[in-house]
């Protein structure tokens, strides 16, 4: 089966066996091609969170064609000169994997039986970077942060005020049915906010907006593992 990763510019061709490939297979597969851990980005698919990672990926409705975003992390897709690499030699499996599609301009082919390629080097830091920040630069930082300052002055709070009725007990929150709502709307919209961020791709050399960027992914990702976290903690303990 072969569907397709969007990873900020990057898309990549991955290829699987068919029936019962777990998300947890998924992520460590991601995480050797983009060099990112695990658990430290978000795979999305039809604008919901994929979480369970033992549930096989067709669970969350992967087919043949499908597209999945990546999102999330504390990189970006990075931009290497080409240089000609041969191929490497392939590897016996248990599961002979489908042919993948020849892939686009902008696709990277993805086998999940074959070796992975190189881990990307880290990106330069602000601190290690004397190129001076250039118009193009400034502009894309201005507007990361924008869209940053918005999300403080009005997601941020709302969000907040939702954790503390999380916490409150049980006799001063409102019906289950009206947490559940606000819970699937909070989600919902920081996944949103999330996903705005990620579409800012500054340019290779752009350090101080990969900087702005990562901090403000960061701050977002953590509230959305915070309001996940809270909300089965408050299911598991009755409050």
């Amino acid at each position: 089966m072969s569907f397709t990763v969007k990873w900020g510019r990057e898309k990549v061709q991955v290829v699987v066996p068919p029936d019962h490939y777990p998300l947890s297979s998924l992520r460590e597969t991601l995480s050797q091609h983009t060099g990112l851990p695990p658990h430290s980005f978000k795979l999305v698919h039809s604008g919901a969170v994929m979480k369970d990672d033992n549930a096989p990926i067709t669970a969350y409705g992967i087919r043949h064609g499908s597209v999945v975003a990546l999102v999330g992390g504390d990189s970006v897709p990075p931009r290497p000169p080409y240089t000609h690499t041969p191929a490497p030699a392939p590897t016996t499996t248990a599961h002979a994997p489908a042919p993948a599609p020849s892939p686009g301009p902008n696709q990277s082919p993805l086998n999940a039986s074959m070796p992975p390629p190189p881990v990307p080097t880290q990106p330069v830091t602000p601190s290690e970077s004397s190129a001076p920040i250039n118009s193009q630069e400034a502009a894309t930082i201005t507007k990361i942060q924008s869209e940053w300052n918005s999300f403080r002055s009005k997601l941020l709070p709302e969000v907040q005020s939702f954790l503390q009725i999380l916490a409150a007990p049980r006799q001063e929150r409102p019906s289950p049915e009206e947490l559940k709502q606000n819970h699937k709307k909070f989600a919902e919209l920081l996944l949103q906010a999330l996903l705005k961020f990620d579409a800012f791709q500054p340019e290779g050399e752009w350090s101080k907006a990969r900087e702005v960027r990562k901090g403000a992914v960061k701050e977002v990702q953590s509230m959305l593992d915070k309001l996940d976290g809270m909300w089965e903690e408050a299911k598991v303990s009755g409050r």
